[in-house]
């Protein structure tokens, strides 16, 4: 299971609601390949739905949702999406 520190989940409830999408909308991510397997990296954009095959996290807090395919599952289970300082105009996301 994939958690989320306070600052990501509210970061991404604040995205999906900006990015104008429905209540079933979350933060898509994917595991950057050849990424540190103690801190890898991932991509995140906002999206509309989840996939019938995507793992869907949810904070129990915010309600932020987040959508991995299976092979990104797999890779961040049992860490943590965190927002990663300097980010810029678009805010980056890693795990821990």
């Amino acid at each position: 299971m994939l958690s989320m520190d306070p600052d990501a989940a509210d970061t991404i409830v604040t995205m999906v609601r900006e990015a104008g999408a429905a209540p079933e909308g979350g933060l898509r991510i994917h595991a950057l390949a050849g990424a540190n397997p103690r801190s890898p990296g991932v991509t995140a954009s906002v999206s509309a739905t989840a996939t019938p095959t995507d793992t869907v996290f949810v904070d129990d807090d915010t309600g932020a949702r987040v959508f991995a395919d299976q092979a990104t599952a797999d890779v961040v289970d049992g860490r943590t999406l965190v927002l990663e300082p300097g980010g810029g105009e678009q805010p980056a996301f890693g795990v821990k």
